[in-house]
């Protein structure tokens, strides 16, 4: 809104909420006290990256509109309909009037910007261009908002094939192999190596499938905790890293 004014040649002077009820950013604008929000069972605490990506854009639209960052702060904190940013942007509207530039409010955000993101901020205030370098970092974080969604759209088909290849094995060695055990004990012959392979396989699915499931679990969640770590984070990057045709 604050941008199509812009562009209109008009200057908002004053923002004032409507009595019957506003939406936008002329509603959102209104008040300094963020209202009152209803929190889901199912809402998410965290801030998504298309939350962070709105917030960026916004808030770099309403410096380059003029508004100082105290101000422009003031109406972030009234435009998200979630709990999660809301909260975040009254976090750091409260430690930027206590003397901290907008880099140090952003971390001591519990992490919940990169440093690389801490950085350029950082930057764009030593350089006297936040608003510019907003706009940048809004456009950066657009990009990779498309890289992303191109690679998991990528991605989504080996992984239905992988997960159907892994199904039918397993639907083989359950229901299909142990069937011809019997046929290969009535013949009195000494099978092959891998053929017992395939029916002891066949026979530990049947019999100790919750072995497997429980073991997929654990370590689904410990591949989450060694990806959460920092340091584990750096030593898995450097092993992948290391191997061939895939670490290139």
């Amino acid at each position: 809104m604050v941008e199509w004014l812009r562009e209109s040649a008009l200057l908002p002077l004053k923002v004032e909420l409507a009595k019957g009820g506003g939406s936008g950013v002329a509603g959102a604008a209104a008040g300094s006290a963020a209202p009152r929000v209803r929190r889901s069972w199912f809402g998410s605490r965290r801030v998504s990256q298309d939350q962070m990506l709105n917030l960026t854009r916004e808030l770099a639209t309403l410096l380059k509109a003029g508004l100082t960052l105290d101000r422009a702060l003031e109406i972030l904190i009234n435009l998200p309909t979630d709990a999660a940013p809301r909260a975040l942007m009254q976090q750091i509207r409260d430690d930027v009037p206590g003397g901290a530039s907008l880099s140090q409010a952003l971390d001591k955000s519990g992490g919940v910007f990169s440093r690389f993101y801490v950085n350029i901020v950082r930057a764009g205030e030593a350089g006297g261009a936040l608003a510019a370098v907003m706009a940048r970092l809004a456009e950066f974080m657009e990009r990779a908002k498309e890289l992303r969604e191109t690679v998991r759209s990528a991605l989504m088909y080996p992984a239905l094939l992988l997960f159907v290849a892994v199904s039918s094995i397993m639907l083989l060695l359950i229901k299909v192999v142990p069937q011809f055990e019997p046929i290969f004990a009535q013949s009195g012959k000494a099978l092959p190596l891998a053929t017992q392979i395939v029916i002891g396989a066949g026979r530990f699915a049947q019999e100790y499938w919750w072995v497997l499931l429980v073991t997929m679990v654990v370590i689904g969640y410990w591949w989450r905790w060694q990806m959460a770590r920092k340091s584990s984070r750096f030593k898995w990057d450097g092993r992948f890293r290391k191997l061939p045709i895939f670490g290139d």
